[in-house]
């Protein structure tokens, strides 16, 4: 049986650390559990202003743990599934839409159910020598979930070559086509994670609160339906602690000191 380690990192970084190395971090029912309470709680904890999601070891998560779903003699009773399929529902949905931003930290595999989880997050960095892919088709089963969360930031076209053939890509290709932020050299990986998280730890988490949800917003109405929302936002963000503090420290040539409260929606 795999788990989920939180770590609690200075600033606000939430770590969540996929262990299941024996099995390349591959999700079981207890992992996908956990990742689903972890961010229910983290989403109300003012103390977190970023998750960042990776693997043990030397791979970031080979998938669904198909050892859980049964033997390959028959099919399962109808409706036998139906409650893990829900679970992974709600998991996606809930890091899809987390208030905060979401980071992607990837080495090795990132296979399946963790190559969704990859195109679920904000930001996605990868070492060159990753490989993403979803096989599922490779053994006769329809990609369902991993089809709607790729397409969240992939195109169409690059997203059936993916999908319909089960072949996986480098991280430079994931890169191009947009599945992940940026793909760095072998062993830069925690110089570049670092990086990244200090520039989003330096930014008012009021700000990018209210930005993501826009974003989210943005894709689900279209640009017509969200410029109200927009001007709403823009007005409503002025008058926020952090964009009062933000203007002051800007005329004091200070850093900001940003506040702790969550905005509200």
């Amino acid at each position: 049986m795999g788990s989920l380690r939180v770590e609690r990192r200075s600033g606000g970084c939430i770590m969540l650390v996929l262990e299941n190395e024996r099995r390349k971090n591959a999700l079981d029912l207890a992992m996908l559990r956990a990742l689903q309470e972890s961010l229910a709680a983290l989403a109300a904890d003012n103390e977190c202003r970023l998750v960042a999601l990776r693997g043990q070891g030397e791979n970031f998560c080979a998938g669904r743990d198909i050892s859980e779903l049964g033997g390959a003699e028959e099919p399962p009773a109808d409706g036998a599934l139906r409650p893990d399929f829900e679970l992974l529902g709600d998991l996606a949905t809930r890091l899809y839409h987390f208030p905060k931003p979401t980071l992607a930290v990837v080495r090795g595999y990132a296979l399946g159910l963790g190559a969704a989880l990859v195109a679920l997050c904000d930001l996605a960095i990868a070492e060159e020598g990753a490989r993403f892919g979803i096989p599922e088709a490779k053994v006769g089963v329809p990609p369902s979930l991993t089809t709607v969360a790729l397409l969240q930031v992939v195109a169409p076209k690059a997203a059936a070559r993916i999908l319909f053939t089960g072949a996986p890509i480098g991280a430079r290709e994931a890169q191009r086509i947009g599945l992940i932020t940026e793909a760095v050299a072998d062993g830069e990986l925690e110089a570049a994670c670092e990086t990244l998280v200090g520039a989003l730890l330096e930014a008012s988490p009021t700000a990018v609160q209210l930005c993501k949800g826009l974003m989210r917003a943005t894709e689900a109405q279209g640009f017509p339906g969200s410029v109200e929302q927009a001007l709403r936002m823009a007005m409503r963000g002025l008058g926020t602690e952090d964009a009062i503090e933000g203007r002051r420290a800007f005329l004091e040539k200070r850093r900001p000191v940003w506040s702790k409260r969550e905005p509200t929606s």
